[in-house]
């Protein structure tokens, strides 16, 4: 398991979609993902639909 803060921070631009596409692939493995960032449109176009709770 690996973590950090806004991960495709330090990625070039030409890396971004390599990376969610490297997240595609484990999740079709089953893998779980939990995905930090403060970069909301990344957030919703890769994740899940989700609701958020207080």
């Amino acid at each position: 398991m690996s973590s950090s803060w806004t991960p495709t921070s330090v990625l070039m631009p030409q890396e971004v979609e390599p990376f969610f596409q490297q997240l595609a692939r484990l999740k079709a493995q089953g893998l779980a993902i939990l995905f930090i960032s403060h970069k909301l449109h990344e957030v919703f176009a890769h994740s899940d639909p989700s609701t958020p709770r207080r």
